[in-house]
């Protein structure tokens, strides 16, 4: 009847019983007692066409500061204790700046619950548009729709109500297990995907939404982006917890890429453990298909035990990368690709030495030395290409293990570690080769 009664509103000739079926849903004109009842309410949303234009100004159940001496139509809604409930008039059929009220209580006397004059709407065309949210007792809700100032024109007034039970879009997230080192890559589509029926962290009732669980480590940044080439479309990342339909927003963004495309996404957050979800959607509600990378900015670790460095020493190893997990990032400069660990302690000070010149090295090699552990490493120095009797594509590093008098500790002159900690050197090849390689080392204790 709502779209009919609007439809005909065009024409001259009017069906009488239309119009009253149509103006007995547009709201209550006379006050809270006047209010019209609203029903089947669930995650489908409910819209309601109306107007506050001739409704009587209400100006004793206002219950905010905003100025407004309008004309207030008024709604009843009543849902399970429990159920989540969402209001507003945020959409391109209304035409004035909005003020939504919400009441408990009696229509004699109505109790203020909360109130909303301006929300972030990207479908309205004038602003002003307004949004409620909150969780029913089971009891009955005056809703009152009203103009800033002396506003007044057409309203489309939005309600949706949802519970666990029945907010099933998040329910059906799609679980993508750790560990997100290397990052995990995934292609997927918003398109036809479902809409959610909570607006939080940048997502709308009506966007199509993809959604995902992540489990990420603790205390360690993950990345979730939606850079890459095959992504077509202005993206938004969201990432919440909490449980499906009553989620709390952790962290999203809207465009946050430079490598491929400005409104692609990228969102870094820090877990604090347990499952996380992840919601893929449009700007403004935009559809089409996406590259998803979630990562974790955990390093690939040396796996053996540490070499004491208890005084001097000398030794050398081959090594061969072809089968090593890649790095998932670059610590020092430019290091990519699988990477061989040889991991130290150094119990004393003194002078290490480390190349990999040698007749058997058999690829262009990229040498770094790591201090710390898998949980965050830094850089202490770093090197490409050496000068080497056997190559100029070998390479080499030297720093200082010194002490610092009066401490007992042990520091590099690049902020190496203290007594006891571990530094790694960590061996891969220029723009990710990869290879067999003598590794020499010297350590000169003083």
């Amino acid at each position: 009847f709502f779209f009919l009664c609007f439809i005909m509103k065009q024409h001259v000739i009017v069906l009488f019983c239309l119009i009253a079926a149509c103006f007995a849903q547009l709201g209550g004109f006379s006050g809270p007692c006047s209010a019209s009842p609203i029903h089947d309410l669930g995650v489908v949303p409910v819209s309601i066409f109306s107007t506050n234009v001739n409704a009587e100004t209400s100006t004793s159940y206002y219950c905010t500061s905003i100025s407004t001496y309008s004309g207030t139509t008024w709604f009843s809604v009543q849902a399970d204790a429990g159920t989540r409930l969402n209001a507003t008039t945020c959409n391109s059929y209304t035409e004035f700046d909005t003020v939504i009220t919400l009441y408990n209580g009696t229509c004699y006397n109505p109790q203020c619950v909360l109130y909303n004059d301006d929300t972030s709407c990207y479908s309205a065309n004038v602003g002003g548009t307004s949004k409620i949210e909150w969780t029913s007792d089971g009891n009955e809700y005056l809703i009152g729709v009203s103009g800033f100032s002396s506003n007044e024109g057409q309203f489309e007034l939005i309600l949706t109500a949802h519970t666990p039970e029945n907010t099933p879009s998040c329910t059906e997230a799609i679980a993508l297990p750790g560990p997100y080192f290397p990052p995990l890559v995934l292609e997927g589509s918003n398109v036809n995907a479902p809409t959610y029926s909570q607006d939080t962290c940048g997502i709308e009732t009506y966007y199509p939404v993809s959604w995902y669980t992540i489990t990420p480590e603790a205390d360690l940044e993950v990345t979730v982006s939606t850079c890459g080439y095959y992504t077509d479309f202005d993206t938004k990342i969201a990432v919440l917890d909490g449980t499906c339909g009553f989620l709390d927003c952790v962290a999203e963004n809207d465009d946050n890429c430079t490598d491929y495309s400005s409104l692609t996404s990228t969102v870094s957050f820090a877990p604090s453990g347990g499952a996380y979800y992840v919601a893929v959607l449009g700007y403004a509600g935009q559809t089409g298909n996406y590259q998803l990378t979630i990562s974790q900015a955990r390093q690939s670790c040396s796996t053996g035990e540490p070499t004491v460095l208890s005084g001097s020493a000398y030794d050398s190893v081959i090594i061969n990368t072809v089968t090593e997990p890649a790095l998932t990032h670059s610590t020092c400069s430019s290091e990519t690709g699988p990477a061989y660990w040889l991991t130290f302690t150094a119990d004393v000070s003194g002078y290490f030495y480390a190349n990999t010149c040698s007749s058997l090295t058999n690829f262009d090699t990229y040498m770094s030395v790591y201090e710390g552990s898998c949980l965050g490493y830094t850089c202490v120095t770093y090197n490409d290409d050496s000068s080497c009797s056997y190559s100029s594509y070998d390479s080499s590093v030297a720093f200082d293990v010194s002490s610092v008098s009066n401490s007992g500790t042990l520091t590099v002159d690049t902020n190496m570690g203290t007594s006891g900690e571990t530094f790694s050197i960590v061996i891969t090849g220029y723009a990710g080769n990869t290879g067999t390689a003598e590794v020499t080392y010297t350590f000169d204790a003083y």
